[in-house]
């Protein structure tokens, strides 16, 4: 049944919270902190695929989205070039490395990039 929901990637796009939900189960002696963290990753990941057909930068756009100037060259430099990490992004930008992350967060949450592979060697896409 979840041959084709990517929960593996979700996982690994959230590896972080991955470790610290094992931590925290075996801190608690209760699998309910990682249990908890899977089925959200599931669930998000059955969201994500349902939801593709309405994604992208201009369903957004039309739904009256509002970016900010800092969202917009950001997803300018994504679109330049694919691998460019979030330190790269803060020196273009002129911003800190935390201001970036939480606008690269924003711009996910939003359904305006997805992330293509591994957390190291992959990439933000934008969608159109």
């Amino acid at each position: 049944m979840f041959i084709n929901i990517p929960v593996e990637s979700m996982v690994h796009q959230h590896q972080d919270d991955y470790y610290l939900a094992i931590r925290q189960s075996t801190q608690q002696t209760d699998s309910a902190p990682f249990i908890e963290f899977m089925l959200q990753m599931i669930f998000d990941a059955i969201t994500e695929a349902k939801t593709s057909e309405a994604e992208g930068l201009n369903a957004g756009l039309s739904e009256g989205l509002k970016l900010s100037d800092v969202d917009k060259v950001i997803l300018a430099f994504i679109e330049q070039g694919r691998y460019m990490a979030n330190a790269q992004l803060a020196e273009k930008c002129g911003k800190s490395q935390s201001t970036i992350e939480r606008r690269i967060k924003f711009l996910k949450g939003a359904r305006l990039i997805t992330r293509i592979g591994a957390k190291k060697t992959g990439y933000w896409q934008v969608k159109q």
